[in-house]
């Protein structure tokens, strides 16, 4: 099996609004990217794969000239790991499982406990039978921490309302959602998404 990295025009990180492509993938099979069908496609050299396969390995983009404070990893369109913190200290490590609400469309995949914020990883799966438009309200957007309230401070990767970001049907979006700090001890944790998709008892 190969992953779909090293070739695939689409994998690439932003930072400050601009994009730095890949250069290279260390210990990953190059990926071939089929544009048409939008599906990856084998290549000779390969690594055992399957369900449960852990694999480490190292991607080498272009040297970031400026200083940011986040940068974005784009895997492909609407989907990656967004607002990546530099120089962040962080207190606890994150989930030991994705939570997902009631429907299963929306999913934590990770949470960051940071000295200046706290940082929840998302995916949304529309399950729309038509196209969606899809935002964050800073109004109804909040977590639940050991009965404190803690409004959302910033997105990255999903617009705030009223600007919003067109989701197909049956696609999915990655996006982090950034809040104060709270006290990673805290044992009891729900996230209110835009006042009505609730994620409720999410254990660390």
């Amino acid at each position: 099996m190969a992953v779909p990295v090293a070739n695939s025009p689409s994998v690439h990180i932003v930072a400050d609004g601009k994009d730095y492509n890949l250069i290279k993938a260390y210990s990953i099979p190059d990926g071939v990217n089929n544009l048409e069908s939008g599906e990856y496609e084998d290549v000779p050299e390969y690594f055992p794969g399957g369900k449960g396969t852990q694999v480490d390995f190292c991607l080498e983009f272009e040297p970031i000239t400026d200083s940011p404070e986040t940068i974005d990893f784009v895997e492909q369109e609407g989907l990656g790991i967004f607002g990546l913190k530099l120089k962040r200290k962080t207190l606890k490590d994150g989930l030991m499982k994705p939570v997902f609400d009631s429907t299963k469309a929306f999913v934590i995949f990770d949470i960051e406990f940071n000295t200046d914020e706290t940082v929840f990883y998302c995916r949304y799966h529309s399950l729309a039978d038509s196209e969606y438009n899809l935002s964050v309200s800073l109004s109804d957007c909040y977590i639940m921490a050991n009965g404190e309230k803690y409004n959302l401070k910033n997105a990255s990767g999903i617009p705030l309302s009223p600007k919003t970001i067109s989701v197909s049907s049956n696609s999915k979006t990655d996006f982090a959602l950034f809040f104060p700090p709270i006290d990673y001890r805290a044992q009891n944790i729900e996230l209110i998404f835009n006042g009505q998709i609730c994620v409720r008892d999410i254990r660390m």
